[in-house]
């Protein structure tokens, strides 16, 4: 039973919302995860972002009170036919889309981008984590967080797995105050963000209870929404990555910015 203090919480979000409408409301939040429990030794690791990416997630939608949709590949659904379910996914303009990979990551000698390549370990080969990204902004979501958690080292060519074929292309509302803050995050803002959790030439670290970027990235928003008046996706960022950088374990995540209010 909800408390009168939710009630009055939940009347006030209707009033902003009146007053203060977007650009354009998302109709739904799209969660695409793929997820390589068959990862060798990092199983554990994530399998445990499965489920904690699903709750952060899920609460991003009740407090914005957006029905939530999951496409989860892994086990028997990450085949050789995942990229194309991926493209089939339909996805309107007013969507907010995040994609999340756990698992092992590579990239080689001649890879121009920073961008990882995404390891299917049943596949023995790798998904190109920009192909997967070009394919969802040529959807045109209102809103893109990708994050592709794994490794970014770099493999010999001639040991390099691979590559698959291109694309053919919960938690209950707190207070009014975090329903505003996460409205602008994510309904006031338009464009993409794209993290990965190492450097090229790096290696990403995992621990029995997830990613630990993943962790670090959910922590700062959390602490942000919770300490801050001002929303802005720049200092989340930058907490989360510096969360990462001063444990010294020469892991360095960073990100794209491309976003407009």
């Amino acid at each position: 039973m909800l408390r009168l203090s939710s009630y009055i919480a939940l009347f006030f979000l209707g009033i902003f919302l009146f007053f203060f409408p977007t650009s354009g409301s998302a109709q739904e939040i799209r969660l695409i995860m793929i997820c390589d429990i068959k990862a060798y030794d990092i199983r554990t690791s994530v399998i445990s972002d499965i489920d904690f990416i699903k709750s952060e997630v899920g609460y991003i939608a009740s407090v914005l009170e957006l029905p939530l949709k999951i496409d989860l590949f892994t086990e028997d659904t990450l085949d050789e036919t995942f990229p194309e379910k991926i493209n089939e996914i339909k996805i309107e303009e007013d969507d907010i889309v995040f994609f999340f990979f756990s698992g092992h990551g590579y990239r080689t000698e001649n890879k121009e981008d920073f961008f990882p390549y995404l390891y299917i370990t049943d596949l023995k080969k790798g998904a190109d984590f920009s192909h997967i990204i070009t394919t969802l902004q040529n959807k045109n979501p209102r809103f893109l967080l990708a994050l592709a958690d794994c490794c970014n080292n770099i493999i010999p060519e001639k040991f390099a797995p691979p590559l698959m074929d291109r694309y053919k292309c919960f938690m209950s509302v707190q207070n009014s105050d975090i329903a505003e803050y996460y409205n602008t995050l994510f309904l006031q803002t338009k464009g993409s963000i794209l993290l990965i959790s190492a450097s090229p030439g790096e290696l990403s670290w995992a621990s029995k209870t997830g990613g630990l970027f993943t962790k670090a990235l959910f922590y700062s928003l959390h602490q942000e929404s919770a300490y801050s008046e001002v929303p802005d996706w720049n200092i989340i960022l930058d907490q989360a990555c510096l969360r990462i950088v001063d444990r010294n374990i020469g892991q360095n995540p960073f990100y794209l910015l491309n976003i407009e209010k």
